[in-house]
């Protein structure tokens, strides 16, 4: 395999790289999403308070309040949202055997029961069955 006497010229043209020298890549030179996100957060922007003066506050806020806001109209994602974060997750979990208690039949009336075994029959999962009893002492 013969090599191009034109790539040997440029390999002996080529010097040894140096460290610190002005021409080499600086590395990385755009910055992260977070660094930036972080950066803007910090903004200060205009914003009307409660009473309805108009202040100066950091974007977070701002957009802390608009999530407040779409909260108290109901939007549920956004209710979610702030309960998550200030009272955790809610998370389901499984009762334990050792909670769990057996119906006590004895205080439902028979026409109750009856009621009861029809709705579950006739597999109405939407409606709510109202079962009245009255606690014995």
């Amino acid at each position: 395999m013969s090599i191009h006497p034109n790539s040997l010229k440029n390999l002996e043209k080529r010097k040894k790289f140096v460290p610190r020298d002005p021409r080499a890549s600086k590395g990385r030179t755009s910055r992260n999403r977070k660094t930036i996100f972080a950066e803007w957060t910090d903004y200060e922007s205009k914003c009307k308070d409660p009473e309805g003066h108009k202040i100066l506050v950091p974007l977070i806020y701002k957009m802390a309040l608009a999530i407040f806001t779409k909260a108290s109209r109901g939007d549920i994602s956004a209710a979610t949202m702030v309960l998550d974060n200030l009272y955790g997750k809610l998370t389901t979990q499984p009762v334990p055997e050792t909670e769990k208690q057996p119906i006590d039949w004895s205080v439902y009336t028979e026409e109750e029961l009856q009621t009861l075994i029809a709705l579950l029959k006739k597999g109405a999962k939407g409606d709510i069955i109202e079962l009245s009893y009255e606690e014995e002492e």
